[in-house]
């Protein structure tokens, strides 16, 4: 049997632990266990649904699913900051755009040009930050006084 809840009411899992998200019905180990399938599998969010419905007989939706999944990346948004910090301390960063489609409500029928930034040191920390534009310093401090590769 698989436990992927809290205890109904408590607001936080059996343990004690404070939940991802309160009042939700996974629990923190399931939604981690997600994004690392997520990240390092690179599985959609819908595969672990999937495996749990052909495995387990468990149906959950991925409305349930997503708000812990999102609320678990604002938790790290921290992280990417002292990411950031750590990498354009250093003299030199390397980066790179990835054109990715985007779609907005604004603009229906097409899809519009956005790019994910990648900026990096060799053997060292790195940063994806998702803009519209594809300026090569709009991702990266203007008053960074070292080198910029890209």
């Amino acid at each position: 049997m698989i436990w992927i809840g809290p205890k109904r009411g408590s607001g936080g899992d059996r343990r004690g632990k404070v939940q991802i998200v309160p009042k939700r019905k996974l629990s923190n180990e399931w939604v981690i266990a997600v994004l690392m399938q997520k990240f390092q599998r690179h599985q959609p969010v819908y595969r672990p649904c999937a495996v749990l419905a052909e495995e387990q007989d468990i149906l959950l939706s991925r409305t349930t699913l997503n708000p812990s999944v999102l609320a678990a990346g604002q938790l790290l948004i921290p992280v990417v900051g002292a990411q950031a910090r750590e990498l354009l301390a250093g003299s030199y960063v390397q980066a790179d755009e990835t054109p990715v489609p985007w779609q907005t409500a604004e603009q229906t029928g097409r899809n519009q040009r956005a790019y994910i930034w990648e900026s990096s040191v060799p053997g060292g920390v790195v940063v994806f930050d998702f803009r519209m534009s594809r300026s090569r310093t709009e991702g990266i401090s203007p008053r960074f006084p070292g080198h910029l590769a890209v």
